[in-house]
């Protein structure tokens, strides 16, 4: 197959809407945000087709508003569609067709009208890094028709800047489905550790990478008990508080929990958890989290804190977060 690169800034709709038009196996898309009718259409035609359509949008009010797409439609006729609910923006404006072609750009697949760009690559290696890249979304999503539109996250402009989706009434509404309050110890004031769930919005599990690698070349595969599975073949599974918080956190937590910060007898931020348990190479045992700092950082006054890397707060959840948000 021959290798090219096109470069595109005008009549984008068009380009994207021909590139569509010759699929003939498969389409992934990852895109921000989705609004325009003649793209909705293509891929509704190429589903119908016999063509394998898939695609995550970020799930927020933009994409799913009254006047937006139909996309139960597409849905309906064999296509899958994924709601992005991790942490921060889903920014990403791409299409890869039959794992070999990727349209990529600036270019977001709405009515406005911008000065834009779209570059066409035919490239086998290209397209199966977008590819990749598109599989950990996914792990980061939820299908089209288990989500309620009526919670699509609200989004502002400030969110491009400041990717933080929550305030007070959200944390409440949490609390109020029961969610857990997780205590995170970041070890010492200003600590790296908290710099680097503060930068990649993400909180790092107190456990060892080496028996997670472990635990997915035994089970072949990575998802929220396969860490459990592992551990219970073992004749002499590991000991400490640390293994043990890790381990309660695999079992016990879910999306929507809060994770208070601590450093030093103080909370130096709050925030959400957005996603599953997670393991790779890069990050070892983590989760998404949606942090904000309090600032000022505020003192844990309701109770003795545990030296535990990680401890579940028991009770006064709503005293808790009252407190702090104020």
């Amino acid at each position: 197959m021959t290798m090219t690169t096109t470069a595109h800034f005008t009549n984008l709709p068009r380009v994207l809407t021909d590139a569509i038009h010759t699929a003939q196996s498969d389409i992934h898309i990852a895109v921000c945000w989705f609004t325009l009718p003649e793209v909705f259409d293509a891929l509704i035609k190429r589903q119908q087709a016999g063509v394998k359509v898939q695609f995550i949008i970020n799930f927020d009010q933009l994409n799913f508003s009254p006047s937006g797409l139909p996309f139960g439609k597409i849905i309906n006729i064999g296509a899958k569609g994924f709601g992005y609910v991790g942490h921060g923006l889903l920014h990403h404006k791409y299409v890869v067709i039959d794992r070999q072609r990727v349209l990529s750009g600036s270019f977001n697949w709405t009515r406005s009208q911008h000065n834009d760009c779209l570059t066409d690559v035919s490239n086998p290696s290209v397209a199966s890094c977008f590819l990749d890249e598109w599989q950990r979304l996914l792990q980061q999503s939820k299908p089209l028709e288990t989500l309620d539109a009526r919670q699509a996250r609200p989004l502002s402009i400030t969110h491009l800047f400041q990717p933080n989706f929550w305030n007070i009434n959200d944390l409440r509404r949490h609390l109020v489905r029961g969610a857990n309050v997780w205590l995170a110890q970041m070890d010492v004031p200003h600590s790296a550790k908290w710099a680097r769930c503060l930068g990649s919005q993400t909180l790092f599990l107190p456990i060892g990478d080496a028996i997670c690698r472990k635990a997915v070349t035994a089970v072949q595969s990575w998802h929220r008990q396969t860490l459990m599975q592992y551990i219970d073949t073992l004749e002499l599974p590991p000991h400490g508080a640390a293994f043990a918080q890790a381990k309660l956190f695999c079992n016990r937590s879910h999306e929507g929990d809060i994770v208070l910060g601590i450093d030093n007898q103080s909370v130096i931020g709050i925030g959400i958890v957005m996603s599953d348990v997670l393991f790779d190479e890069h990050r070892g045992l983590h989760c998404a989290v949606e942090w904000q700092v309090l600032s000022p950082s505020k003192p844990f006054r309701w109770g003795k804190l545990s030296k535990r890397p990680l401890a579940r707060l028991a009770g006064g959840a709503f005293a808790v977060v009252d407190e702090l948000m104020k």
